[in-house]
């Protein structure tokens, strides 16, 4: 091979001997060879004096990505600052203080004072534990969240859905127990008569051991003596007094626990579309079908899912019913 030629890279830089490189003026520099010039890096073969096996310059590297400006919130932080006052009007309504959200979310208190003063935006488990703490729905708290469209809300309604039941009857006693016995928070049943559960002394015990744990126990009854339960009765095939006779029956079994203060039960003249069994964010709706009893028609299982509004329409409709209910204090109707 010609001297001076690397197999198949061509013409080799000129050999440096030891001890030769030396500093000049703050400069690595050789004697042969005169100073290293940066300008000619990266070439091959390399340039007459310079030094042998220089290093092809790079690119300084890109910085590194900074941290979010904020904690826990989305969006633009350059954003012009909108004040949510849905969720100062939400937490001074609950006594909800900044550090008892932050609290609840996991979160920096300086984070929860961003999502009030600037209108950040949590991220989704923020969100809903917020939404929880102070009793809102998390829509309405922000309503500008990322994924609101109706495609996601679609797609959350029917993780909502935890099963379906062919018929009242389907559904396990221990699953009557383990969903009531698993509320937090809230109990809520509105039926005409409910007689399965009213007569059943071991959901008597679990309501009223609840009730004395703070959960608070609704039961929505209908007024025995409402045309719209004759009719009930009338639909069902069963007859027009028979369903008043199941209301009063049940109210006896549950005259204790009011009684006690440890249910507070109210009596309803609405036309009654589905039986709504609610225990804190899973309900039971039992659908009223013409011409079957309840207990013959389809239940469907909701466990609350964030975005999604099927748990949402059944609780609220229980509340309203319950806003034009009459109290029942254990008198005879």
């Amino acid at each position: 091979m010609p001297a001076g030629l690397a197999a198949g890279r061509g013409p080799a830089a000129p050999d440096v001997p030891p001890g030769k490189l030396r500093r000049q003026g703050g400069q690595l520099a050789c004697r042969a060879h005169g100073p290293y010039r940066p300008d000619t890096a990266g070439t091959f073969p390399p340039p007459h004096g310079t030094l042998r096996g220089t290093f092809r310059r790079t690119k300084r590297p890109a910085p590194a990505l900074k941290r979010p400006a904020t904690s826990g919130t989305l969006g633009d932080v350059n954003a012009t600052a909108t004040p949510n006052e849905r969720l100062r009007t939400a937490m001074l309504r609950t006594g909800t203080t900044v550090d008892d959200l932050a609290l609840c979310c996991g979160v920096d208190p300086k984070s929860v004072e961003r999502w009030l003063t600037l209108g950040r935006v949590p991220h989704r488990a923020s969100r809903w534990d917020a939404a929880r703490r102070l009793g809102y729905e998390e829509d309405y708290l922000w309503p500008d969240a990322p994924g609101r469209g109706p495609e996601r809300r679609a797609g959350a309604s029917q993780s909502e859905v935890v099963r379906v039941y062919p018929d009242r009857g389907s559904i396990p006693r221990g699953t009557w127990h383990q969903l009531l016995g698993g509320a937090r928070e809230e109990i809520a049943v509105l039926v005409h008569a409910g007689l399965f559960l009213a007569e059943d002394p071991a959901t008597r015990r679990l309501l009223a051991g609840q009730a004395r744990a703070g959960v608070r126990v609704r039961m929505l009854l209908g007024d025995p003596s409402s045309a719209l339960v004759a009719l009930r009765g009338e639909e069902e095939g069963i007859g027009a007094a028979t369903v008043g006779a199941k209301i009063r029956n049940a109210l006896s079994f549950l005259r204790p626990l009011a009684a006690e203060g440890l249910a507070e039960v109210r009596l309803h003249d609405t036309t009654l579309y589905n039986s709504i069994y609610r225990a804190d964010d899973q309900v039971l709706v039992n659908a009223h079908v013409y011409g079957n009893t309840a207990a013959c028609a389809p239940v469907l299982h909701l466990r609350k899912v964030s975005g999604g509004s099927l748990v949402t329409v059944y609780t609220q409709c229980v509340d309203r019913v319950w806003e034009r209910a009459k109290p029942w204090n254990g008198e005879d109707t």
